[in-house]
């Protein structure tokens, strides 16, 4: 049995489950527009993506990190404090910014 299948078995969760594994650039992208202009609207837009793509994105990195890193409240978003130690982390290791060929 597999290890996403034990965790969900495990927590009542039912047999399928999305059980993020790992952090993309993407994640890291959506979550600096989003800490930058507090809004999730605004950041899909700049990002060009929609609102529902940057949501299920974002809970997926709170996921696999395992925090709650914005709060949600009714003009947006705010960082909680693991949300501005994450981005002190990103942006100090700046990856999501150097080219490939690097």
């Amino acid at each position: 049995m597999g290890s996403r299948r034990r965790f969900a078995r495990r927590h009542n969760l039912g047999e399928y489950v999305n059980v993020a594994t790992h952090i993309t650039l993407r994640q890291i992208e959506y979550f600096i527009s989003v800490a930058d202009t507090g809004q999730i609207s605004r950041s899909a837009n700049l990002c060009a993506v929609s609102q529902s793509s940057m949501t299920i994105a974002l809970k997926n990195l709170e996921d696999t990190v395992g925090v709650p890193l914005l709060q949600r409240h009714a003009r947006g978003v705010r960082l909680t404090r693991a949300g501005e130690r994450f981005l002190r982390h990103v942006q100090n290791a700046n990856v999501w910014k150097k080219p490939a060929s690097q």
